[in-house]
């Protein structure tokens, strides 16, 4: 039996209502139920960093802290 590709939509990106108009941010998305992705918004070609919530939290947490 020939295997077949699934068609899988590509997850909805967006980024935060207090993004500046420069282009310094971040875009987000949900590809699946555990996993939380972040691309830059400037290129959405660019390559994609995707965590487990829990990975995602503690990032967010650290960026806010300033110690990134």
């Amino acid at each position: 039996m020939p295997l077949r590709q699934a068609a899988v939509p590509a997850p909805a990106w967006w980024k935060s209502s207090y993004s500046n108009h420069q282009g310094g941010c971040v875009e987000m998305a949900e590809p699946g139920p555990a996993a939380v992705a972040f691309r830059d918004s400037k290129d959405s070609h660019s390559p994609v960093l995707e965590f487990t919530r829990g990975e995602a939290t503690a990032f967010i947490e650290a960026v806010i802290a300033g110690s990134l």
